[in-house]
């Protein structure tokens, strides 16, 4: 049940940020760019050209996440091909919107993408009586 939760949440990972924002912006339920201050962004003011950058890299990622959220069928977890470009994905995002940051600002984005690592790391683990057997 764990596994089906962390490769479910590896799936909205695709919009990195904006999951770890808790939401943020887009109707039907679909999450906009990171702002500012949350999420991967926590502890980091954007300056307004900054924001514009971030914006457009979440705007040039759309047709892939639509395609990948289109290859998904509801209820089942992605196969290892489909993780492993999904992780692409995210890594190629995580680092588009860091060079977008300063020095200064980059070293709280690197702590806040450990933490968010970190989260997804414990989720997966398996926990409970069947993990010790």
């Amino acid at each position: 049940m764990r596994r089906i939760f962390f490769l479910s949440g590896l799936l909205v990972l695709l919009a990195t940020p904006a999951f770890a924002q808790g939401g943020g912006g887009g109707g039907g339920g679909r999450m906009g760019p990171p702002k500012s201050g949350q999420g991967l962004l926590q502890g980091i003011t954007l300056t307004a050209d900054q924001q514009t950058k971030v914006d457009s890299i979440w705007k040039s990622n759309e047709p892939m996440r639509e395609q990948m959220r289109s290859q998904m069928k509801p209820g089942e977890t992605p196969d290892s091909a489909m993780r492993s470009h999904m992780m692409a994905m995210r890594d190629q995002q995580t680092k588009a919107y860091r060079s977008v940051l300063t020095p200064d600002q980059a070293k709280t984005f690197d702590k806040n993408v450990a933490e968010m690592r970190e989260r997804m790391r414990s989720m997966s683990e398996p926990s409970g009586p069947a993990a010790k057997k």
